[in-house]
């Protein structure tokens, strides 16, 4: 598991990705809930941890405009989850 900033670099902000067969893929933005974003994070390290969903009203289009940057990462990227 990973989190990529909007260049691509690992982070504590970004997109969500696992790595199957060598490959890496994202977690599709529709279906990820909190409590997954949360154990993700505390997977990886961290205290705690929030998802911001761009399916909910509160974060439409969050993913490719939080602080100016796209972290939804490119489109041809694969989505494993």
């Amino acid at each position: 598991m990973r989190i990529l900033d909007f260049d691509g670099v690992p982070s504590h902000t970004g997109r969500v990705e696992f790595r199957i067969n060598g490959k890496w893929g994202s977690v599709c933005k529709k279906k990820i809930s909190a409590s997954a974003g949360k154990m993700v994070c505390i997977t990886l390290g961290y205290l705690d941890g929030v998802i911001k969903n761009p399916n909910d009203d509160a974060y439409k289009g969050f993913c490719k405009s939080f602080l100016g940057k796209n972290y939804c990462g490119p489109d041809y990227d694969p989505i494993f989850y």
